[in-house]
């Protein structure tokens, strides 16, 4: 079965202190279209995602969001900046070799944890970027992992939403070929009925009954300009593709598009060339499924 172009997948878990939720949702679009809404900073990780995306999703825009956190992480939300702080440490060490004076008598003058907590930058809060500081590929590793499951339940959705529209068009192949067969059904009668009234006009017009073969000529003149036999023909080939494709797993959302083009030239060709009440009715009832159709086939992939 074909895939749809709408899907949502979503896919969350622990990593580092970090509750880390992806979310994927998808739309009919005629290309790939992408748009990610990441915490700041994560350029890098989004360009990974990109490349995994492209690589298993055909088309359709796409909409991804990665969540991190909730209010705070599990170790209350701070760090201490090892790197500040060792160079506030080695200040000080400067200071005191410089003024050796200056740093006797009971500790003055050295700095307290009180104050070193206070320093700028020695204690920071916990922000989503620090999962990717230097040597977190661990972090990063788990996040793209998550992102495959979550691409996994997108395209699972994909196959679903498919295998439905799948079901709804081969339901309007058969409305389809449904009116078409009326259509056939009703050819010989409307036949009869414009032999007829080429037999009554011809007659009014002469006073007489017309020799049989010139009869015979205008009548099949008058029968090849509404005749629609070929364009009934044509239109169970186009439906008899349509359901061929419906069948494969690749993606076939613009083979489809082309043959209901096909489809609509056929039903309009028929309604042109109609010179009958009732195959008018009809022809309008195919175009309106023909259209259905069109707008069912824009949601495949």
């Amino acid at each position: 079965m074909p895939q749809s172009m709408t899907g949502y997948g979503r896919a969350e878990g622990v990593v580092g202190e970090w509750q880390a939720a992806w979310r994927l949702k998808s739309v009919n679009q005629r290309f790939l279209e992408l748009s990610f809404r990441i915490p700041e900073g994560f350029g890098e990780l989004e360009g990974a995602a990109r490349a995994l995306l492209k690589e298993r999703v055909g088309r359709g825009h796409l909409d991804v969001t990665l969540s991190l956190g909730g209010e705070k992480p599990a170790s209350g939300g701070y760090r201490i900046d090892r790197g500040v702080l060792v160079a506030v440490a080695g200040l000080e060490r400067e200071l005191r070799k410089a003024l050796p004076d200056k740093g006797r008598g009971r500790g003055r003058g050295r700095l307290s944890l009180e104050r070193l907590a206070q320093w700028p930058g020695v204690v920071r809060e916990r922000r989503p970027l620090d999962l990717l500081a230097a040597g977190e590929k661990a972090a990063r590793d788990a996040l793209m992992a998550l992102l495959e499951e979550a691409v996994n339940g997108l395209l699972e959705s994909r196959r679903r939403e498919g295998a439905a529209l799948a079901e709804a068009l081969d339901a309007l192949l058969r409305e389809l070929e449904g009116l078409a067969a009326r259509v056939g059904g009703r050819l010989p009668e409307v036949r009869r009925m414009q032999e007829q009234r080429l037999r009554e006009r011809v007659g009014e017009l002469l006073g007489h009954v017309a020799e049989e073969p010139r009869m015979a000529q205008e009548l099949a003149i008058l029968l090849n300009r509404m005749e629609v036999g070929e364009e009934l023909d044509r239109l169970g080939v186009h439906v008899r593709e349509c359901r061929s494709l419906l069948g494969q797993e690749a993606a076939v959302g613009r083979k489809l598009d082309f043959l209901c083009q096909e489809l609509n030239r056929e039903t309009n060709t028929l309604c042109s060339k109609s010179q009958d009440g009732e195959l008018t009715r009809l022809g309008v009832e195919m175009k309106v499924v023909v259209e259905k159709i069109r707008e069912q086939v824009q949601n495949l992939e």
